[in-house]
């Protein structure tokens, strides 16, 4: 009997999952334009380093803007270490936070175990990206076109935003939608 009920309420889960869809990153309207190509910035890291964002690459650019006093920044930590470990070798992730305190950006980058990243700490980045909150993620291709951006509070959305231009679809949003107009 007790097998029976946890098969039925499984199957209901499953039913009411397929009827919502993906549950991706939120693409919403701040950032660059979709489809449209961020030029080439270096900029210095927190260890002093140039970074190159934008522009021509040889792999994928995903960019993460966060901030050591947002909560779901922190969380996000763990799923932003398993992307860059998994894709190391087709993706760059770059961290680029929008506070200015140095410290807390060390402290953060540190507590989150997120030493192995290139974490850029630039206001005016912020502002020229015309990023307006965390956390929030653009995905660059090659030839640093935007191809997918959204807010990402975890890794599901994170992947969701590497899926969908992986499958050809902009956001969770778009593919969403065509599946909706495929069911009509």
């Amino acid at each position: 009997m007790f097998v029976g009920v946890v098969l039925f309420i499984g199957r209901q889960i499953g039913n009411i999952y397929q009827r919502l869809g993906p549950a991706g990153a939120m693409m919403a309207n701040p950032g660059p334009e979709l489809d449209s190509r961020v030029d080439q910035i270096t900029v210095e890291d927190i260890d002093g380093k140039r970074v190159a964002i934008g522009g021509i690459r040889e792999r994928r650019s995903l960019l993460i803007f966060v901030s050591p006093g947002c909560s779901s920044c922190a969380e996000l930590a763990s799923g932003i270490r398993a992307i860059s470990r998994h894709d190391r070798n087709s993706l760059e992730v770059v961290l680029l936070s929008i506070g200015t305190d140095l410290k807390q950006h060390q402290e953060f980058r540190r507590r989150h175990s997120l030493a192995s990243l290139p974490y850029v700490v630039s206001p005016e980045l912020r502002t020229r990206m015309n990023i307006t909150t965390v956390p929030y993620a653009l995905l660059l291709d090659e030839e640093g076109v935007l191809r997918s951006k959204g807010i990402v509070n975890s890794l599901s959305h994170l992947e969701s935003l590497l899926n969908t231009i992986d499958h050809g679809y902009r956001s969770v949003q778009e593919l969403a939608s065509k599946r909706e107009a495929a069911r009509a």
